[in-house]
């Protein structure tokens, strides 16, 4: 309101990380109309300390008239000026000014230090009174806009234009960008008879200037190789300048472990520079020689002189592939697969499954055993990738005695378990009967279900037998119980039954046997084997996919869903992102890579996410969701996160997961991508981990000094557990433009027993009611930087 005092506040914030601020004074522009003062918390001199952010206070004096006074502050540390606030001072009686297109307007774009066209803002007087002058003033301190008229390109003005009641005025505007992408800034307009416009967002783009610059061309822009662990795969790709100036490369960025490149010249030394004209493009091979087995990507990132993309980033996605051969089913530790008693010259058979983890089949799968025991089916045979098959194993004694043996399985195109070993048995009784079948199995039964039951079949090989006792079991097992066999008297065309039945009530082993003895038959043991299992999966709650620029390429992290409890998991179908198409991440499947997929109890399934390119900043976040038969875990979601923005440092993937590793075994390690999304360099001033024992820098090369705009640098983490259990630390890149912050998780696995700078400023864009008018008092701050060497 007219004659009223108003204020305003604002924050200094010294993001040093070392060294504390001194401000001397806070004085105003020479050029200030009088009653604006500035001053800081305590006034005059004050420190702020690393880290530490002050406050200052703005003060308007009243004024009898309606409009908008400017005055740029200096805040000083003794002669040099540090940070400049600029204070808008707006005296209104309220609203009575409206634009049409609401509170945003988009201008035309331009090409950097260029000069867009002018677009006309027509400002309607709602008031009803007109008015004969008005205040014009833009919110930008860096000059990517211009008021075109009635300012005559200048950020602000006082201009004589009368308007009749309820009549309209227009006010041009034009988009003068200093750096490419987004611009914005506010428009405030306030008319001399006390009415004021709503704050207007206004935006453009800064654009390169493609008629004059190196544009970089690369065909195709990323490469996928899936070879076997141990083998070696390779792929081209081409690296022009479709510019008409020359495309200075200035350097090549490798990383992944397990891939390598070439590029042929006059680009063919990795770490030095190069020149391209617009003719012959360059040819670029990578080869990938995968060490273990799932993801193992790298990347490939260009350096050059294109101001629209200065680093172009090649993806390099690798899968090591590989057979991973399981035995299941087979109870024990070491298994034992007991096929039970029988009488002496009659077969009695059971069966197991082999299952192949890995997504290359194994052929062949050779299986082998000895003495009275054999195999039915087809052997050598074939078991495709993530696919399971089931043999029958036979057993005929030829006199009273235990019969045990190895079936021995090999593959050599399994990279893991290319030769399991497990012992079979089975005993010669002279009793004359025996069972069907001659062993039990109940595999995995989950608790809190319904009751199972296993019906074993009772047959005399010669005359007609009478049960004496039994069947009994052997050790009471809790939930487990046998019924009373019938008949009591049984023959080989009449046989007896009974059924053995476990309740789940509780997580428990099974084994066990049951006998059964006759009047004259002799008396058997029939073995029992499986177990009652829970089944509990955990996913992370979310994942912070990282920070990434505008327009610029991303990168995928890895989440996870693990088989915490006792039960293997089935996963029915592929997780999904729950926004489908509409997502803003992209998923790939690592392990397994193929669905539906039984998942071993302890085992984890593994995905890649990666972030799609945006052309806005902001959050974008999903949800990725599991199809799973846990009952309590149906659906379990983890969500998902990754930050888009303008300027300052980005970091990629700011959560590291090593997933569990021996003690004292080193993990494979990790990449994290840093990028300066600014217009200007930004300083890297050093690199922190906590746990160092545990966690540590594994780069080969140290991070530059500085990185341009746009340009990326690769931070390589390692992990080697001392202690068991989860370990978690943070990785901190201090820079010019803040910390940088990764989360680094890791699982120690093992017996617990075996453990043998400048300073710089920056202020916020902030503002504060006044009382009386219901109107900020703004303060603009434009950001002063110095930075230091390492």
């Amino acid at each position: 309101m007219p004659n009223t005092t108003g204020s305003g506040s604002g924050t200094l914030f010294n993001d040093s990380v070392t060294m504390t601020a001194n401000v001397t004074s806070i004085d105003a522009d020479g050029t200030c109309p009088s009653g604006i003062t500035v001053a800081g918390m305590p006034n005059p001199m004050f420190t702020i300390g690393p880290k530490v952010s002050a406050n200052i206070v703005a003060s308007c004096s009243p004024t009898p008239t309606s409009g908008i006074r400017r005055c740029l502050h200096h805040v000083n540390n003794g002669p040099m000026a540090i940070a400049n606030v600029t204070v808008l001072c707006v005296t209104s009686t309220g609203t009575g000014l409206s634009y049409a297109g609401g509170t945003t307007h988009a201008l035309p774009d331009a090409i950097v230090n260029g000069v867009g066209a002018p677009d006309t803002l027509i400002i309607e007087d709602t008031s009803g009174t007109g008015f004969g002058g008005v205040s014009i003033q833009l919110a930008d301190q860096d000059n990517n806009f211009l008021i075109d008229a009635p300012c005559n390109d200048l950020p602000g003005c006082d201009a004589n234009i009368a308007v009749t009641p309820f009549g309209s005025f227009g006010i041009a505007v034009k988009c003068t960008p200093k750096s490419l992408g987004l611009q914005t800034t506010v428009l405030y307009v306030v008319a001399s008879n006390g009415a004021r416009l709503p704050p207007v967002t206004l935006s453009c783009n800064g654009l390169p200037d493609t008629g004059m610059d190196p544009a970089i061309d690369v065909n195709p822009t990323s490469v996928t190789l899936l070879r076997p662990v141990d083998a070696s795969g390779s792929a081209t790709f081409t690296i022009s300048n479709t510019g008409p100036a020359a495309l200075d490369i200035a350097s090549i960025q490798l990383s992944g472990a397990d891939w390598s490149a070439t590029v042929e010249a006059p680009c063919n030394m990795l770490s030095s520079g190069c020149s391209l004209g617009n003719t012959t493009p360059v040819v670029a091979t990578v080869t990938f020689s995968p060490t273990a087995l799932g993801t193992r990507n790298g990347s490939f990132v260009i350096n050059s002189n294109d101001l629209q993309t200065p680093s172009f980033e090649v993806m390099l996605n690798g899968i090591g592939q590989g057979g991973v051969l399981v035995l299941d089913d087979v109870p024990g530790a070491p298994p034992l697969l007991d096929l039970g008693g029988v009488p002496i010259g009659f077969p009695t058979s059971s069966t197991f499954t082999l299952r192949n983890d890995g997504d290359l089949a194994l052929d062949p799968v050779n299986l082998t055993t000895s003495g009275v025991f054999m195999l039915a089916g087809t052997n050598p045979t074939t078991i495709g990738m993530f696919s399971s098959e089931v043999f029958t194993v036979s057993c005929t004694p030829l006199a009273e005695q235990v019969y045990t043996s190895q079936i021995t399985v090999t593959s050599d195109d399994a990279f893991i378990g290319n030769n399991l070993q497990f012992a079979v048995r089975c005993q010669g009784t002279t009793a004359s009967f025996y069972s069907m079948p001659g062993s039990v199995m109940f595999d995995e039964i989950r608790v809190n279900t319904a009751a199972v039951r296993r019906t074993v079949t009772l047959r005399s090989v010669g005359p007609t037998l009478d049960i004496s006792s039994g069947p009994t079991l052997a050790t009471a097992v809790a939930g487990m119980s046998v019924t009373a066999a019938g008949p009591t008297t049984f023959s080989m065309t009449l046989p007896a039954t009974f059924d053995i039945e476990v309740v789940p009530t509780a997580d428990g082993d099974l084994a066990n046997s049951v006998s059964v003895a006759t009047a004259t038959g002799g008396s058997i043991d029939i073995p029992v084997s499986g177990k009652v299992v829970t089944p509990d999966v955990a996913v992370p709650a979310g994942i912070m996919a990282g920070s990434f620029c505008v327009g610029q390429s991303t990168m995928s992290t890895t989440t996870r869903l693990d088989a915490n409890g006792t039960a293997s998991i089935a996963l029915a179908t592929r997780p999904v992102m729950a926004a489908g198409a509409a997502s803003p991440f992209q998923v790939s499947y690592t392990s397994p890579t193929m669905y539906p997929y039984q998942l071993p109890a302890g085992g984890r399934a593994t995905v890649e996410i990666t972030p799609l390119r945006q052309t806005m900043p902001g959050v974008r976040s999903d949800a990725l969701v599991w199809a799973t038969d846990s009952p309590n875990e149906m659906a379990p979601e983890t969500m998902i996160t990754a930050t888009f923005i303008a300027d300052g440092g980005a970091v990629a993937p700011q959560t590291v997961d090593f997933g569990g590793w021996p003690l004292r075994m080193p993990a494979d390690s990790r990449s994290i991508r840093i990028q300066n999304c600014g217009t200007e360099p930004m300083a890297l001033l050093g690199v922190t981990i906590s746990l160092p024992d545990e966690f540590r820098d594994a780069s080969p090369e140290p991070l530059p000094d500085l990185l341009q705009p746009n340009q990326i640098a690769t931070l390589t983490v390692g992990f080697t557990p001392r202690r068991v259990g989860s370990r978690m630390s943070t990785v901190t890149v201090e820079s010019s433009k803040g910390p940088l912050i990764v989360t680094l998780l890791g699982t120690g696995l093992g017996d617990p027993g075996n453990t043998g700078e400048a300073m710089s400023f920056y202020a916020c864009d902030c503002a504060t009611s006044d009382p009386a008018a219901a109107w900020p008092a703004l303060l603009v701050v434009v950001v002063l930087r110095r930075r230091r060497r390492r």
